[in-house]
């Protein structure tokens, strides 16, 4: 009496006060525990209720449970519901298996801009290497509408994160973009990418330094430093 919990016990207990239906409790706990020894996972991933499938999609990204990609797989890609498909895409780029990719990229056609933008970021979970050309795709956007812009700072990312040397064209496209977020994301990124021989992306990043947003002119000067490391490593 009078001791104070260990802190991951209480923080086990403020996560599960905030749970809203029951079966995120066990969920949580599953989490908690790093296992799904019993697979107890599995019942919730066919729930009916959406809210508990798409948590469940998330616990099995979270503890990388491979067992369960073919079941997020067909989440992904045949849930009625956009948030259970779009957390089933994530799940499977945290599983981040050979086979994952494809289910991935088909995903980048859904109907729903939040499934690309997870299936986006997904793709940027996986082993470094060429994106797909339909994620290469939306580094130039096809229209000036909100979600065309986010999927654009998406694909960004998941360029840097893969270090695609197929995005570089499109990334130093996007370092003149009116939209601070897009030019840091592209700074960020370049840093990132195998820059060829052209010198293009040190002249891009070059030109950041001069930008007038702070965390762009960073991400330049990072960038530059990391294209120069390379070439004396050469």
């Amino acid at each position: 009496a009078g001791c104070e919990r260990p802190q991951a016990e209480r923080r086990t207990v403020t996560i599960l006060s905030q749970a809203e239906l029951p079966g995120e409790e066990e969920i949580l706990n599953l989490e908690d525990e790093r296992a799904d020894l019993g697979g107890q996972l599995a019942k919730y991933l066919s729930d009916k209720d959406p809210k508990l499938r798409a948590r469940a999609a998330l616990g099995v990204g979270r503890i990388r449970l491979g067992t369960y990609e073919p079941a997020i797989a067909k989440l992904a890609l045949t849930d009625a519901d956009k948030t259970v498909r779009a957390r089933a895409a994530w799940a499977l780029g945290r599983l981040g298996s050979d086979g994952a990719e494809a289910a991935i990229t088909t995903l980048l056609d859904d109907r729903s801009a939040d499934v690309k933008l997870a299936a986006l970021a997904a793709l940027g979970l996986l082993r470094p290497g060429p994106l797909p050309d339909k994620a290469r795709a939306f580094l130039v956007p096809q229209s000036n509408e909100r979600s065309a812009l986010e999927l654009l700072k998406a694909a960004l990312i998941a360029a840097g994160r893969r270090a695609d040397d197929g995005a570089l064209a499109g990334t130093i496209a996007a370092t003149t973009h009116a939209e601070e977020e897009v030019r840091w994301r592209a700074a960020w990124a370049l840093g990132r990418l195998p820059a060829g021989e052209s010198g293009e992306a040190a002249k891009a990043l070059a030109a950041l330094l001069q930008d007038g947003n702070a965390t762009t002119r960073a991400f330049a000067a990072e960038g530059l430093g990391r294209l120069g490391d390379h070439a004396a490593a050469a």
